[in-house]
């Protein structure tokens, strides 16, 4: 587009009431500037849409374009400054669609795609060209519906509505951002017409937009076993809440730690690991809004970000047990969940394990971090020959070693009736996953199978610290 003429830039006047603060997005064809209305009773921000004036005429200056829908912002006024036509529209807002969200996450992103799907069709009705929208035309607005179309409204014969949804969501998804496995597999399913009709694709996408509160019920059982005097093992859960500017968030964490077989210390490690990655996530949630720097926990990549920050600080604190020039230091894995709404984000180092029994069906979420596991991706073992391998427990990390350690982060979103299981080696030494799909397929309470889980690994003969934590969602 050409150069901005000094009447459009930053700091001038137009009509004698609309300051233009800023440029808000351009490209090729049409610049959209941000302005104070200062005509009204009270100040008011508008967007203004400039094009060049012989571009196509807008169809919001036609009389009634009601059919184009309130998705689109309404026309202000219409003016025409140094060869370019200025369209003011009423849209408060000062950041798009193609600008880094503060509040990434699944819902969110199912819920913009809904709204685009409803600003598509009604453009489509009223014979719009549904090329010319695109993210850096979006302006996100407070309240509902969240968003406001604030580009040219022009005729044209590009009107198929699943086509523009599916580059809308494209372009959405390569903005920076971190989205949970559920809704990636949805996307490709969605890209490979997997999903039945377009219908059911937004209905899979009203799925996804549904009040996200879950109630969870826990039950641990930890027991030292058989062999060993002394229970390595750690295991906690943690309700909170923190205030933010925005209100309080309630999240719930669940943790596992194995202490380091054989070193001086497992026990301390796991304790002082859950202990610190504890305290770490309460103090980074609550008190450091004090500070003026509180994670935003509507936003994926912030909790993300928190919940690593946190596992640095245990992995750190579990090191400084170790003593000048000591050849095993102490250690211990680490599994944990926070519960943020329905998003459950999973951290995890070592061979501790957690699981997701869904619909009759049992997954492993965790990676084994040892040495026969790789031999297993690698092709050079199966998985059967892993279970009775002489260097089954070898760790290729874990928390307090001298090493720095890349935690395997995972994001999913949970539903009423999933059931989770967190289990140190214990428990998977001497159950596979058919004797365990078995035992959380009980339909009694957490407590009652996390019991079972802890029973079962013992009669079978573990020779380890045994200790399970089951979490119902509902």
């Amino acid at each position: 587009m050409s150069p901005l003429a000094d009447s459009l830039r930053e700091g001038a006047i137009i009509a004698g009431r609309y300051q233009i603060r800023r440029t808000l997005a351009s490209d090729s064809e049409a610049r959209l500037l941000v302005a104070v209305d200062d005509g009204g009773p009270r100040p008011e921000l508008r967007v203004l849409l400039t094009r060049p004036a012989n571009s196509a005429p807008d169809l919001r200056q036609a009389a009634d374009l009601a059919s184009a829908g309130s998705l689109c912002a309404p026309l202000v006024d219409s003016l025409e400054v140094d060869g370019q036509q200025v369209l003011v529209l009423g849209a408060n807002g000062g950041l798009t669609l193609a600008d880094p969200s503060p509040s990434a996450n699944d819902p969110w992103l199912a819920h913009v795609l809904l709204v685009l799907t409803q600003l598509l069709s009604d453009l489509a009705r009223a014979g719009a060209d549904l090329d010319q929208v695109t993210l850096a035309r979006l302006v996100l607005v407070p309240g509902e519906p969240g968003l406001r179309y604030v580009g040219p409204v022009v005729a044209g014969a590009a009107t198929d509505l699943p086509a523009a949804l599916a580059r809308l969501r494209d372009d959405l998804l390569a903005q920076p951002g971190t989205w949970s496995s559920d809704l990636r597999a949805f996307i490709e399913h969605w890209r490979h017409g997997r999903l039945g009709s377009f219908s059911d694709v937004l209905t899979h996408l009203a799925a996804l937009c549904e009040p996200g509160e879950l109630t969870a019920q826990v039950g641990l059982v930890s027991d030292a076993g058989r062999i060993r005097r002394q229970n390595e093992d750690a295991a906690l859960r943690l309700a909170e809440q923190s205030l933010t500017g925005l209100g309080a968030v309630e999240w719930s964490l669940v943790a596992l730690a194995d202490g380091m077989g054989g070193h001086r210390g497992g026990r301390q490690a796991s304790q002082l690991a859950l202990h610190t990655l504890a305290t770490s996530l309460a103090w980074q949630g609550a008190n450091a809004a004090m500070e003026g720097h509180s994670p935003r926990w509507d936003d994926n990549g912030s909790v993300v970000a928190l919940l690593l920050a946190a596992v640095d600080e245990a992995h750190r604190a579990v090191a400084g047990l170790a003593d000048t020039g000591e050849e095993r230091a102490p250690g211990c894995t680490l599994t944990a969940g926070l519960l943020v709404d329905r998003r459950f984000f999973l951290v995890h180092v070592g061979d501790s394990r957690a699981y997701l029994a869904r619909d009759g069906r049992l997954e492993q979420l965790t990676r084994d971090d040892t040495l026969v596991q790789g031999l297993v991706d690698g092709g050079d073992l199966t998985a059967a020959e892993a279970r009775s391998h002489p260097s089954g427990h070898v760790l290729t990390q874990a928390l307090g070693q001298p090493v720095a350690i890349n935690p395997m982060v995972g994001l999913r979103l949970l539903w009423p009736g999933d059931r989770l299981l967190f289990c140190s080696d214990g428990i998977t030494e001497s159950l596979d996953d058919a004797a365990l799909a078995a035992l959380l397929a009980d339909p009694r309470p957490a407590a009652d199978v996390a019991e079972r889980v802890v029973t079962a690994a013992l009669t079978a003969g573990s020779r380890d610290n045994v200790t399970a934590i089951v979490q119902d969602l509902s």
